[in-house]
């Protein structure tokens, strides 16, 4: 008896587009681009990125952070393109207002800058650091009180960032001292100097702020303090020889101008008023004038021709 072969059913494969599926897969390209920026490989963040907009166009998070690799690359005008598709998406997601708004200044669109950072403050009013940012455009701007203004509201909302609180004590500071408003010049770089006793920058500023009242004294003891906390600090060194320059103490002068010289051999100002000091003392000079000339000091070469001719 013949058997019969019994046909065997068809496989049939049904391929269909599964949202869970793709949402998932975009997710792990996400978070490969995540540490792929924590790592600052910013290709491979663009690339990660790039597929996860691919699986979903409206992954805005994905633009935001492209952008940041784009911005961090240098690449300006690609990193602009995604924060605007993350704000059309989503108009008052506050971080790509706010990092927008950095690139802006990168590219030297400060007004758009500006006004980036108004936004950014219109949707969270306590994001200090935009209001920091758009405080020392202001400046730039020599809008003195509406930068004022915005580095105090800075100090009145933040708390717990030390950078923040250092950096408004600081530029608040710089900018009473343009004022000519030198107590409460000094009274900021006090601030910041409480807040951190290490802070360089607020004893350089706060030396700067006693030399302009003339207590040369105090100047130099924080240039002194500067340079015990950074030892390669030049200008410090620099300007605490020209005051013991005015002082006529010109043996102190001479080693800190033999540091300046030390850490940055091209400081053509630092050879001529090395050579006036040593001349002061009757100590052969000519040499560092002529160095001083060399090195593209006009009043070095004035000197020289004056003195050594």
């Amino acid at each position: 008896m013949l058997m019969r072969k019994v046909p065997l059913p068809l496989l049939i494969l049904f391929f269909f587009y599964n949202p869970l599926l793709a949402q998932k897969t975009a997710e792990y390209y996400f978070n490969k681009g995540i540490e792929n920026n924590k790592e600052k490989n910013y290709s491979e963040a663009i690339n990660n990125f790039t597929k996860v907009l691919k699986l979903d166009s409206n992954y805005i998070n994905a633009y935001n952070n492209r952008a940041i690799a784009y911005k961090n690359k240098n690449e300006f005008q690609l990193a602009i393109k995604d924060y605007k598709k993350a704000l059309k998406l989503n108009a008052k997601f506050v971080k790509a207002n706010y990092n927008l708004a950095i690139v802006y200044e990168k590219t030297n669109e400060k007004i758009e800058a500006i006004n980036q950072y108004s936004k950014t403050i219109e949707l969270d009013s306590l994001f200090t650091k935009a209001y920091i940012n758009r405080a020392n455009l202001y400046v730039e701007f020599n809008l003195l009180q509406k930068a004022a203004n915005d580095y105090k509201k800075a100090l009145l909302l933040e708390k717990k960032n030390k950078n923040i609180i250092l950096s408004a004590h600081l530029n608040l500071g710089h900018l009473y001292h343009k004022q000519s408003k030198f107590n409460l010049a000094l009274s900021q770089y006090n601030k910041a100097i409480q807040t951190d006793g290490l802070f360089t920058k607020a004893y350089f500023n706060r030396a700067i702020t006693y030399k302009a009242i003339n207590k040369s004294k105090l100047a130099i003891l924080d240039y002194s303090k500067v340079i015990s906390l950074d030892l390669n600090y030049i200008m410090a060194y620099y300007n605490r020889a020209n005051l013991y320059d005015e002082l006529k103490q010109y043996p102190l002068a001479i080693i800190d101008y033999n540091m300046v010289i030390k850490l940055n051999k091209e400081f053509a100002q630092a050879y001529n008023n090395r050579a006036m000091a040593k001349n002061r003392l009757r100590i052969p000079f000519c040499r560092d004038l002529k160095l001083a000339c060399k090195k593209g000091s006009a009043l070095g070469c004035k000197n020289h021709d004056l003195f050594c001719q």
